[in-house]
């Protein structure tokens, strides 16, 4: 499973997989990180198999890879 955070290393695709982990879900900042990765005109991804839970992050599938990204609460945690 990959970080969102941490996938890739070329800066200018950066936002690419965050954006597209988002891109399914409801929240105001994950709608900010889509709209600012689209704008950018960044390649994305079609999210599979996206589930949220509230303070702890989302799970999807990317290009055949679960990708996770680490909500306030469990981000809260990691320091």
């Amino acid at each position: 499973m990959a970080d969102a955070t941490r996938a890739g290393t070329d800066p200018s695709k950066a936002g690419s997989v965050p954006a597209a982990a988002e891109h399914p879900s409801e929240h105001p900042l994950a709608r900010a990180i889509f709209d600012a990765a689209r704008e950018r005109a960044l390649p994305l991804t079609a999210a599979q198999n996206f589930t949220s839970t509230p303070g702890r992050g989302v799970t999807v599938t990317l290009d055949g890879h679960t990708v996770r990204r680490p909500g306030a609460i469990e981000a809260a945690y990691r320091k």
